[in-house]
């Protein structure tokens, strides 16, 4: 798809490259890679640059003897920047290490970005933190299987008034004598107001939809009410 649509961002589900559930320690070391350095990175890039186009991207990426559940940002010109998930969700606690980059802005050609993964959505300080940042847009990588994430990042939207990308994953995964996991799909793109402009279905698709980027700088909620300068800490 991405080698044939024309597009200025593409964002991936959490994970994207090697599934969700591991069986190992040993098993996520064989999986994980190196970034910037990596196979996946160093792909994405030369499509992003073929696109002249940004990819956000969730793999396990490993640094020494760390891993993490990482995000990266490639663009034409390569890779920009990583963001390592800091909110662990369930078994995730057995295999990765939680994020030690903060929640970091990209300043890119197109807008300024933040990234999240999945189980941030329930912490409202990871989108508040990249809203204050000055982020436009929030890309948000997920593997969700709670009914309820979706509705949750209207919210984070709305309370923030910042554009939200969900590229969530569909299927079901199963692994050895693992319980199984059923992903909600529904990726959607949510504007400043709360509005859905695009829900996708459960089943493997992709969609598009035009943004527009500077709208989430403006924080009035009326003439008399801006979000952040009304803020009491």
């Amino acid at each position: 798809y991405i080698l044939k649509e024309i597009f200025d961002l593409i964002v991936l589900p959490e994970l994207f490259t090697t599934g969700y559930l591991f069986t190992s320690q040993k098993e996520v070391k064989s999986l994980a890679e190196k970034i910037p350095e990596g196979f996946t990175t160093k792909e994405l890039s030369r499509i992003a640059r073929k696109k002249d186009a940004f990819i956000v991207a969730g793999l396990a990426e490993r640094e020494g003897e760390n891993f993490y559940n990482s995000a990266i940002l490639v663009g034409p010109e390569g890779f920009i920047g990583r963001y390592r998930k800091v909110h662990l969700f369930n078994e995730e606690k057995f295999w990765f290490t939680p994020g030690n980059l903060e929640f970091p802005v990209f300043n890119i050609e197109i807008a300024r970005l933040g990234i999240m993964i999945c189980f941030d959505w329930i912490f409202p300080e990871a989108t508040r933190i990249l809203a204050l940042k000055g982020a436009e847009l929030i890309c948000h990588p997920a593997n969700l299987i709670l009914p309820f994430c979706q509705k949750a990042m209207v919210t984070r939207s709305i309370e923030n008034r910042i554009i939200c990308i969900t590229a969530n994953r569909t299927g079901i995964e199963r692994r050895g004598t693992q319980k199984e996991l059923k992903f909600t799909g529904a990726s959607q793109i949510v504007n400043t107001e709360g509005r859905i402009l695009l829900r996708l279905s459960q089943e493997e698709t992709v969609g598009t939809v035009n943004v527009d980027p500077a709208s989430s700088r403006n924080k009035h909620l009326t003439d008399h009410n801006d979000l952040f300068i009304d803020r009491r800490p």
